[in-house]
């Protein structure tokens, strides 16, 4: 734990990692002032030990990998006097530790690391350099905004400080990094948030005609990234854009969710009303689903399980979701949306990444619980893994059509509600009583995992 050797790898692993992530801290500065031995604004032991928790996780050694909690609980071990005497090295620790927890199934006490960064950012980041303090700000801004979207917690960082600093605005060498489309991106995920958590009116008609504003802001913003960091040039997509490109998808995924609620809700009332809407917003979350999917496998075939950072676990689990409500519960005009087999396909892709990643994040098994819940008793059973308790058995072919469709909803962690809000998966029964699957249209041996 304590070797030199040890210590070198995986701070050099943390490095790269979080140049496909968001950088929280300076290599120069962390390196340049660890050589000392001393606190500084720039280092200190709370630090170090949450960057080596972080980087156990990367690691392809299981022995390594149990360090990450021993490397953590040191870290924590500083924590009083870190806040009795803050520095920039504090902020950094406390972001880091707030990501190893959440990553380790502890939403709510990496939550909390989170809401410390808070607590000393504003007294500290007016002494620092411009360019590290601006660099810093956007990152917990960042690291905030996506905290409170996936675990509905209220934001910790003003967006107006961010305004007030002209921060939104970049210049064009700016734009080719992924920092500057993360700030705007996440500027726009606070307001969805703001109005899923309801910290704004009821979810209504008019409510629905915002959200539709905002999702065709961000598909445009989407559109728009360079073509180095776009998914529409996936052999040429940068290391550092796949985790942008996931949640580009991924909020798309979250706010048509909540249209199709909207809009069930109406025609629940006036029958025949908005079917439309539905069904395109359903076209909208699968195509999300699918990049999500495609993402995922050219990722992890380029460079390796291994190397996922933690934004794209989230949003594959929001994709793996929506492919099972797609496949389970198809839509009015399937030939639109894709084939059977290639929501099959993709929705394989995902699942087998997410077992793999049980090895790195202990979070993707309680993710893996919940997708296992989801498709416990439908055709999809055994695809997550077995559920004590639930007929998970993948049913033989020639007995699909008669058997009984029922999937439940689950959850992990505080992301209860992106689960429960989709509205199809919802439903009793969603299959209907009449409902059979065209065993033409699908391989099922493809589809399942072994």
């Amino acid at each position: 734990m304590d070797s030199p050797q040890l210590r070198e790898v995986l701070l050099n692993s943390c490095w790269n990692y979080y140049l496909r992530s968001v950088t929280v801290v300076d290599q120069q500065l962390f390196m340049s002032h660890r050589s000392s031995g001393k606190r500084s604004q720039y280092y200190s032991s709370f630090l170090e030990s949450s960057l080596l928790a972080c980087g156990t996780r990367i690691s392809t050694s299981p022995a390594v990998r149990k360090l990450g909690r021993s490397y953590a609980e040191r870290a924590k071990q500083h924590i009083a006097d870190e806040l009795e005497q803050p520095t920039i090295a504090t902020l950094q620790g406390f972001l880091l530790l707030s990501d190893f927890e959440a990553t380790a199934a502890r939403d709510r006490v990496g939550w909390t690391y989170n809401d410390c960064s808070r607590l000393v950012k504003h007294e500290i980041l007016s002494e620092l350099d411009v360019h590290l303090r601006d660099s810093l700000l956007l990152s917990a801004f960042v690291y905030d905004r996506l905290w409170a979207l996936y675990l509905g917690r209220p934001s910790c960082v003003p967006s107006q400080i961010v305004e007030s600093k002209n921060l939104f605005n970049a210049t064009p060498e700016a734009q080719e990094n992924t920092l500057h489309h993360w700030v705007h991106l996440c500027n726009d995920i606070s307001e969805i948030t703001d109005i899923l958590n309801g910290f704004g009116q009821e979810l209504n008609r008019s409510v629905a005609s915002r959200l539709s504003d905002i999702g065709l802001r961000i598909s445009k913003t989407h559109e728009a990234l360079p073509p180095r960091l776009s998914s529409k040039q996936m052999p040429n997509l940068d290391v550092t854009a796949y985790g942008l490109n996931m949640q580009f998808c991924g909020i798309q995924i979250v706010l048509h969710r909540a249209l199709v609620k909207i809009f069930s809700q109406q025609g629940a009332i006036n029958p025949g009303v908005d079917t439309t809407s539905v069904e395109r917003s359903r076209i909208i979350m699968y195509d999300s689903a699918a990049c999500i999917s495609r993402l995922t496998l050219a990722f992890r075939e380029i460079f390796g399980v291994e190397n996922f950072i933690t934004v794209m676990l989230d949003n594959m689990y929001i994709a793996a979701s929506t492919l099972i409500s797609h496949i389970v519960q198809p839509p009015l005009r399937p030939n639109v949306e894709g084939s059977f087999n290639e929501a099959f396909h993709n929705l394989s892709v995902i699942a087998e990444t997410i077992r793999v990643l049980q090895n790195h994040y202990p979070v993707a098994e309680k993710m893996r619980r919940t997708l296992a819940r989801i498709c416990g008793n439908t055709p999809l059973a055994g695809m997550f893994g077995v559920t004590v308790g639930m007929q998970t058995t993948p049913p033989a072919s020639n007995g699909m059509d008669n058997m009984l469709i029922q999937a439940v909803g689950g959850s992990w962690g505080s992301m209860e509600a992106l689960v429960h809000d989709d509205s199809i998966l919802s439903q009793p029964n969603f299959l209907g009583e009449d409902f059979q699957m065209d065993l033409g249209m699908v391989d099922l041996n493809m589809s399942l995992l072994p």
